[in-house]
């Protein structure tokens, strides 16, 4: 046997495991690595015998070795406005939105559009944050600036003209423009009706995609430990999906071997698109990204084809796209997230869903038979049951079969639905950054759904009871930072040091352990993906996807967990971050 060219010795190993299978066994301390690949897992001793005059060997002296993380919903594309736009995030107040877009402003006198992104919905409940103060800042040009939530978007009057909204347009359906008593625009789009706006204005370019893209990969994912992203890309509305910058800026950088992790792309599809139309360019989009990242790739495709014949991507390839994304509902903050239930500040009114249910069936079984996977974002417990059923349609059409769909976020989930995404086997892709207590449970959960259905929020325990796979995401940039560990950690309490003492815990009964989590962000994420033979498990043959924590999760207060730090980054056996302190 040839000699490894890395070894990790002296480590206190969690292999990780693929969900429905035991995981491996046997006592292991050590790892091999050779041409980007595990080439044998076991102990110190015996691992050692692999070392040649050329093998890199690093003691880990007793520090934790986990497979890399993935995040099974992440933006990493959205990174370019960290570059380009006006950051807001965890701003207490409009006028402190208003001082950071001055600042921002002085330093880029000179864009056309002037972006920004992350205010918080609690500065300026129900109605949002008003044209008039932006106005006084920039009037000649269009302002517009994203929710950190990215469900509003605060624009200012030049803005509005451009899209031609007036006190005479309708909302669109599943949209809202927040209006004054007289009809008059104010300032905030909701969901769908921020379309109007953002399909009348340049794109990013895609040469600011890609230093966005270098931006996620080398100075967030690699960090903290992610080699594995599914990144739902939101080509412009009323575009073709092959003209999406995003896209074409993901297939140069395959192209040029820039990436440093293993991306799958989800391409949205709205209820306004033409289904036979949809599915034909996002084929067509995903072929040719498929055929530019495999291109020199040492080995061949492997998995059973798809429904529609074509070949699921499970290889080793950077990047593909493998999924359509559909959002079935908005969000609690804006009324716009389809419960079953009325709001409790609005008698009458519990949100609407995006999509006509038959429609919705008639989609996902369109995607499924193209041999794309179904993502679904749903808030509202009546937007998860009514994706559940036209899953349900889907697959009564098609026929039983390895499909993987994933719900996301799935703040609320009605009890008797839990075993339904067993029994499907549908993904519950979550993000435990939000089990938390915070300003928004207070300030407009609490008020809008009530004690009860707001302390029943973001489940976690009653997906595995029931069976279900969990996959552990972030939704960046929505969670800044976007940490597994930190998310490993919320996870677990259910609270955070930095946001309370531990008195006030959202769902103690929904606490999960350490490993649960932990296969959240490996194992978990990679078979949401249908990468579980590739990688997100410690196991031969498979990537060097493997990180080396600076602490044991498993042996300290959970309350330490998110002070761990990452201190090596592997992906496919190269090192994309190390800490000095290694």
């Amino acid at each position: 046997m040839q000699p490894a060219d890395l070894i990790l010795v002296n480590g206190s190993l969690h292999r990780g495991r693929v969900p429905g299978s035991p995981g491996d066994a046997g006592v292991a301390d050590s790892v091999a690595v050779r041409d980007g690949r595990i080439m044998a897992v076991g102990p110190a001793a015996q691992v050692l015998e692999l070392r040649g005059s050329r093998t890199e060997t690093i003691d880990l002296r007793g520090r934790l070795l986990l497979p890399a993380f993935g995040d099974a919903h992440a933006h990493a594309s959205a990174a370019v406005a960290e570059l380009y736009s006006a950051q807001l995030f965890h701003l207490p107040t409009v006028d402190a939105c208003l001082d950071a877009l001055r600042g921002f402003l002085r330093e880029h006198p000179d864009l056309p559009v002037v972006s920004g992104e992350g205010w918080t919905n609690t500065i300026a409940p129900r109605l949002g944050p008003r044209k008039e103060v932006l106005d006084e800042l920039v009037g000649d040009r269009p302002v517009v600036l994203s929710s950190e939530d990215y469900h509003s978007l605060w624009v200012n009057s030049r803005a509005l003209e451009l899209a031609g909204i007036t006190t005479a347009t309708v909302d669109p359906p599943g949209g809202v423009i927040e209006r004054l008593p007289d009809g008059e625009p104010a300032g905030t789009l909701r969901e769908t009706a921020m379309d109007l706006v953002t399909s009348v204005l340049p794109d990013f370019s895609e040469e600011q995609y890609r230093e966005g893209i270098l931006h996620y990969q080398t100075r967030i994912a690699a960090p903290a430990g992610i080699t594995l992203v599914f990144d739902p890309v939101l080509p412009t509305p009323g575009r073709p999906l092959g003209e999406s910058a995003s896209l074409r800026a993901y297939r140069r950088m395959a192209e040029a071997g820039e990436l440093t992790l293993r991306a799958r792309l989800g391409l949205t599809m709205g209820p306004q698109d033409d289904l036979t139309s949809w599915v034909e360019q996002a084929t067509a989009a995903g072929d040719d990204l498929a055929a530019v990242a495999a291109a020199g790739r040492p080995r061949p495709a492997t998995g059973e084809p798809g429904r529609g014949g074509r070949p699921v991507m499970g290889d080793t390839a950077p990047v593909a796209v493998s999924a359509a994304k559909f959002f079935e509902d908005g969000v609690i903050e804006g009324h716009t997230a389809y419960l079953l239930e009325d709001y409790a500040d609005a008698p009458g009114d519990r949100g609407r869903p995006l999509w006509d249910k038959a429609a919705l069936g008639r989609a996902f079984a369109a995607v499924d038979a193209a041999g794309l996977q179904i993502h679904v974002h749903c808030i509202g417990d009546a937007a998860t049951a009514e994706t559940l059923d036209a899953l349900e349609h889907a697959r009564r059409t098609n026929g039983a079969h390895d499909w993987r769909p994933a719900i996301t976020h799935v703040q609320m989930v009605a009890p008797a639905d839990f075993r339904r995404f067993a029994e499907m086997g549908v993904v519950a892709a979550v993000q435990p950054f939000w089990f938390v207590l915070g300003d928004y449970y207070h300030d407009l959960e609490v008020p809008y759904l009530g004690e009860d259905r707001a302390a029943a929020e973001y489940p976690l325990r009653s997906f595995y009871d029931a069976g279900a796979t969990v996959a552990g995401g972030s939704d960046f940039p929505v969670t800044k930072p976007c940490d597994p560990l930190i998310g490993i950690q919320a996870g677990v309490m259910r609270w955070l040091p930095q946001l309370s003492d531990g008195d006030a815990v959202l769902g103690l009964d929904q606490r999960c352990s350490v490993a649960q989590l932990i296969d959240a962000y490996t194992s978990g994420a990679a078979y949401a993906h249908r990468l579980e033979s590739v990688t997100g498990s410690v196991a031969v043959g498979k990537s060097a996807d493997l990180v080396v924590v600076d602490r044991d999760l498993f042996a300290v207060e959970p309350a330490e967990i998110g002070e761990s730090r990452v201190l090596l980054t592997l992906f496919e056996g190269r090192p994309v971050h190390t800490d000095p302190t290694l």
